[in-house]
């Protein structure tokens, strides 16, 4: 019987390279030398942790320290993403990954790669490794597996139907996020120097754009009932629910930006779901290595999802 998992393929892994939102694999049959190259998706959230992943030990769980930190690098690292792919960049950052210390989620990601490809391989009992077919021989119809639908899915469609393009609707995005991350007028310098660099040298600094007024209705009339201020009110959500307390005044500051922009209750909710289960995502790539057991599991994704405010109802069931 063929071994179909991670641990299997690493040997055929030649190189595993992250560009963008994709992981590009080119796999080496062990015997024949044959080559073949394949790609697959990861969760954007995962870029921006594989820029300073250490490239040897084990990945570590999440801490009470490290927690909220997770989860605001997952956000920025959504924003980050958007931010290159409408800049128009033709040159996107390749990161080099280490097939022996990769994380979870992205060891999926390849994993999926080589399915795609799995028809031109064979599994060789004997000798337990993954082979070439022979020249010749009638490869195997590619299968067509049933994957679950990740939990950021609605995030990250979001985010592509609807990016941030235009140059002042960054500015509001920044000034709604910089009102989020700021509970008095004040906002902690990793988060402004990010948005800092999202804005570029073309606008006005983080530090000014807190001086102004907070938004109005008449700041944001031409994205009145868009799906661009559907995109603004749901990252607004993701930052506000790594604060370490959600207040209530930012509840009803968050309340108030989607009346502005237009967006009825029951879309809202369903925008900061969005942001819920995007976030529940990126803390599980560590829970899911560090917890065995199916009902362990479970009891860490639902301790999870109520720290960003899922009830136990609204998390998904795990198995």
């Amino acid at each position: 019987m063929s071994a179909l998992n991670y641990e299997s393929i690493r040997p055929l892994i030649a190189s595993e390279q992250v560009r963008a939102n994709t992981v590009y694999c080119t796999f080496r049959c062990p015997v024949t030398g044959f080559l073949v190259e394949s790609r697959s998706e990861i969760p954007p959230w995962l870029v921006a942790d594989l820029q300073v992943l250490p490239r040897k030990g084990e990945p570590e769980s999440v801490t009470e320290n490290g927690f909220f930190d997770k989860g605001r690098s997952a956000v920025f690292g959504a924003l980050a993403q958007m931010f290159g792919r409408e800049k128009g960049t033709d040159s996107p950052i390749t990161i080099e990954t280490d097939p022996e210390h990769a994380p979870l989620e992205l060891q999926k990601a390849v994993l999926q790669a080589f399915r795609q490809v799995r028809h031109l391989f064979q599994w060789n009992e004997q000798v337990g490794q993954w082979e070439s077919l022979p020249q010749g021989s009638e490869a195997i119809p590619p299968a067509s597996p049933k994957i679950a639908k990740p939990l950021s899915a609605d995030f990250v469609a979001q985010m592509r139907s609807a990016p941030i393009v235009d140059p002042e609707d960054r500015v509001l995005l920044v000034r709604a996020l910089a009102e989020v991350a700021s509970t008095d007028g004040r906002i902690d310098a990793e988060e402004q120097g990010f948005l800092d660099e999202f804005l570029g040298h073309d606008h006005e600094p983080v530090e000014t754009l807190l001086k102004r007024a907070r938004l109005s209705i008449n700041d944001l009339h031409h994205i009145y009932e868009t799906p661009v201020g559907e995109t603004i009110l749901m990252l607004s959500w993701g930052l506000a629910l790594t604060n370490e307390e959600l207040t209530e005044s930012e509840t009803e500051r968050l309340t108030l930006l989607a009346e502005q922009l237009g967006i009825s209750s029951e879309r809202a909710g369903e925008l900061k779901r969005f942001a819920q289960y995007f976030l529940l995502e990126a803390l599980l790539e560590d829970a899911e290595v560090t917890v065995s057991g199916l009902k362990a599991l479970h009891r860490q994704v639902v301790a999870l999802g109520q720290r960003i405010g899922l009830t136990e109802a609204e998390i998904p069931l795990m198995g």
